[in-house]
């Protein structure tokens, strides 16, 4: 099976080339990023998927209107639809799965600073539910009360990875990193006041983090976190299934 050129109704121009392989060669689904694209666009690329592949397909950034179109293209079909967060959240964009992910046997712990980078965390989320694997969030566990986030501790034993999504200074990922033995991935987001330069303070505050290994995504790309996770548990269940 080849990738494929896909054609806009309207026009004769490609727009898309659907990766019909990819979670073949990486063993994650086809994800669409929604914010810089028409709800057309979308539409054009999801029937293509539809008609020529069974797996899931992620949608990451989606505004109102596109959730709105996607859940009424698939509302006839058995395809099962997935928004996060959920519509009873108010929200500048959400995260869409389509279809049924594979489950795999593996739990990561999604902690936020702050109350306003639970949209970066939310987006985590989806991605994590699209390659299978079962999240949990811990919001508002920031410095500025460190206490909150010592309360947590134990139950951060569970995760086999976990996420620190955090604006501001950044602070919660060295934190995070210095008290448990997983790996850890760092999200710097563009929540701050003044010096924060829209997330610019958070990322080079974690990429200079005294903690040891902690691993450091772009800013607001909880996507990009989940996706890091995945590559981590998914060598961990791999080798388990072969001894």
């Amino acid at each position: 099976m080849r990738n494929q050129g896909l054609n806009v109704e309207s026009s004769k121009e490609v727009v898309a080339r659907v990766d019909l392989l990819r979670s073949r060669r990486i063993g994650m689904p086809e994800a669409v990023y929604c914010q810089s694209k028409t709800v057309q666009e979308i539409l054009a690329i999801l029937k293509h998927h539809r008609d020529t592949s069974n797996e899931a397909v992620l949608l990451t950034r989606c505004n109102n209107d596109v959730v709105g179109a996607v859940s009424k293209l698939y509302e006839s079909m058995t395809h099962p639809l997935y928004v996060f967060p959920g519509l009873e959240i108010e929200a500048d964009y959400r995260t869409i799965v389509v279809g049924t992910p594979t489950k795999i046997d593996a739990k990561v712990g999604v902690l936020t600073a702050g109350t306003s980078d639970l949209r970066v965390a939310h987006e985590c989320m989806g991605t994590l539910f699209a390659l299978g694997i079962h999240g949990e969030i811990y919001a508002d566990v920031g410095v500025a009360h460190v206490d909150r986030v010592l309360e947590i501790l134990p139950r951060l034993e569970d995760f086999d990875v976990i996420v620190v999504v955090a604006g501001m200074e950044g602070a919660l990922a060295s934190v995070v990193g210095g008290l448990v033995s997983q790996p850890v991935v760092a999200v710097p987001t563009s929540a701050g006041y003044g010096s924060s330069f829209d997330g610019l303070t958070a990322l080079l505050a974690m990429t200079a983090t005294c903690a040891q290994g902690v691993s450091v995504m772009g800013i607001d790309n909880g996507f990009g976190a989940a996706c890091a996770a995945f590559r981590v548990v998914k060598r961990y269940t791999s080798r388990a299934k072969r001894l």
